[in-house]
């Protein structure tokens, strides 16, 4: 005769769809090609801007794009700091979706 365990079902976890990552939605822009791509196909999202960019016409239409599309956008002080904060390489612009 075979002995069957029975299994409590409370203790069952259901199987779940993985829900992708940010990766796999490439929700994460960086550079200000990227970035103004992003921006003028309607993507809504936080603009982050470095402040010690030189030179300062390489960035100076981003937040003008960012208004016009009714994107936020901040600064920070070095392009060092938005390298530390997670991004691969000194960047000038970052956005996430």
């Amino acid at each position: 005769m075979l002995a069957l365990s029975p299994s409590p079902s409370h203790l069952l976890v259901k199987s779940s769809a993985k829900e992708p990552s940010t990766a796999e939605h490439k929700c994460l822009k960086r550079g200000v090609k990227e970035v103004v791509k992003s921006i003028r196909r309607g993507h809504k999202g936080l603009c982050v801007i470095a402040g010690n960019i030189s030179p300062i016409d390489v960035i100076t239409h981003v937040p003008i794009l960012c208004e016009e599309a009714d994107i936020p956008y901040i600064y920070v002080p070095s392009k060092e700091d938005l390298a530390n904060a997670g991004a691969t390489r000194d960047l000038h612009v970052v956005f996430w979706c």
